[in-house]
């Protein structure tokens, strides 16, 4: 893995990652699995392989107070 992202944020369910990059035009996020060994390495990993993630799209799931 040669290229480096810039990885402003990472949050984890165990070695499944969400990687939040900023690529000099905007933020991205990716969600994928890692080794869990390193998490620098790990997050590099999510960000160069992990598939899109869009936050947005998860607001009405997570909405806590519908009814």
């Amino acid at each position: 893995m040669e290229k480096k992202y810039n990885v402003i944020d990472s949050f984890w369910f165990g070695t499944i990652g969400i990687v939040k990059i900023d690529n000099g035009f905007e933020e991205k996020w990716y969600i994928g699995e890692a080794s869990g060994l390193n998490k620098e390495d790990d997050e590099q990993y999510i960000a160069t392989f992990g598939k899109p993630f869009y936050p947005k799209t998860m607001e009405q799931f997570f909405n806590l107070d519908k009814k």
